[in-house]
């Protein structure tokens, strides 16, 4: 062999080896910084905290950055993420407990009013029930009168309008059925169908109370509804999704950043909310508690599940106000300011995930709903 060739294939061998070596290298300083997680779109790729960093990593604006030795893409949500799944878990042993949290979520459903219970509800007898008249006397008050005649006091308000938005007085006269229902006056449109369906009134029972034959009525008639309740009116309106969970100096925003304790430039999950230790953490929207405890690198945490898939995240407190499984009303106090965990100083560190997928905070809080109230 010429030794010309002896050369070449030396140096083939060593650029050979060579590229083994480098390949072995970033290997092993792939796994060196530990369980790393990325985007929910990534999360997926990464093997119980294990294996290769994501190239790519969405930033604050949407927009991809290349990762890089000197930019360590690190986002401390493994305790988040493990929160989110031990409660998806849950649900699914349990499906009942989500049908029940979705109905107290729902602050325009019929079901968050307390069931009422009368000891005169329904009549064996078809027929229009008899009303009587109760003169009121000093210290009478609608509350008392359906008590003593065993009927909820909205009966008795439907029977007598003008005195639904207007105090009693002695010597008032109160038209008083002998049992639970509400009378109602026909209006344009009505029939008997859609009277019973909003009313919950059974068809039957008003055709028979009401002596009618067939569907037949009419405008400014007044039929009584046996067992029916009074029908809501709604109006909409537009109001913030979520509410800023404290008042505070802004010291930290969502994207990369120079961690605090690590010097290392990192994604941030969240936005941190400087404040005094021991203020008062409120509810970003109505929501059940989810997690209520030591949640790690977070300290005392407390994480909400909210409609339509959203998840708020309030960690480092000094004290936890709240319990797994409760529900809670937005603006209600769930923890107080603290620094505990990873954390340099008191404030508030608020985080807003939709199922796994990390959310600006600061562009969920301008987000808008309409929402449906009661008209009083």
């Amino acid at each position: 062999m010429k030794i010309v060739d002896k050369i070449l294939i030396s140096l083939a061998s060593i650029s050979i080896f060579g590229m083994v070596l480098v390949f072995t290298n970033q290997g092993f300083s792939s796994e060196s910084h530990g369980p790393r997680f990325s985007s929910s779109v990534e999360a997926s790729r990464v093997q119980a905290g294990r294996g290769s960093v994501p190239s790519q990593e969405e930033n604050q604006t949407g927009s991809i950055v290349e990762a890089t030795q000197d930019v360590e893409m690190v986002v401390y949500s493994k305790e988040i993420d493990e929160v989110i799944e031990h409660y998806f878990s849950t649900i699914q042993e349990n499906p009942g407990q989500a049908e029940e949290e979705e109905r107290l979520m729902d602050s325009n459903s019929e079901g968050d009013e307390a069931p009422e219970t009368f000891a005169n509800t329904t009549s064996p007898e078809e027929q229009r029930p008899a009303v009587s008249i109760h003169v009121v006397q000093k210290g009478d008050s609608l509350w008392r009168i359906a008590r003593k005649y065993g009927i909820p006091v909205y009966t008795i308000t439907s029977m007598n309008p003008s005195r639904s938005s207007s105090m009693i007085r002695p010597g008032d006269r109160l038209r008083i059925p002998d049992r639970a229902g509400v009378e109602y006056v026909v209006k344009k449109g009505d029939s008997l169908n859609s009277i019973s369906l909003k009313h919950k009134s059974e068809l039957k029972k008003i055709r028979s109370y009401n002596s009618i034959q067939g569907d037949v009525i009419h405008p400014g008639q007044k039929l009584f509804l046996p067992g029916g309740k009074p029908g809501k009116q709604y109006r909409f309106i537009t109001k913030r999704l979520f509410i800023w969970p404290i008042q505070g100096r802004l010291s930290s925003r969502y994207g990369m950043r120079i961690h605090p304790v690590h010097k290392k430039k990192q994604f941030h999950t969240g936005i941190d909310i400087s404040a005094n230790r021991g203020t008062k953490i409120r509810a970003a929207a109505d929501g059940i508690v989810v997690f209520a405890g030591n949640g790690g690198s977070y300290g005392k945490m407390v994480v909400l599940r909210h409609k339509n898939g959203y998840f708020t995240v309030y960690a480092h407190a000094h004290k936890v106000l709240v319990k797994k499984g409760q529900y809670v009303k937005q603006g209600g106090h769930i923890a107080l300011v603290g620094s505990t965990g990873m954390a340099t100083g008191a404030h508030l560190h608020f985080e807003v995930k939709k199922i796994n997928k990390k959310v600006d905070p600061l562009s969920a809080l301008k987000m808008n709903v309409k929402v449906k109230v009661p008209v009083s």
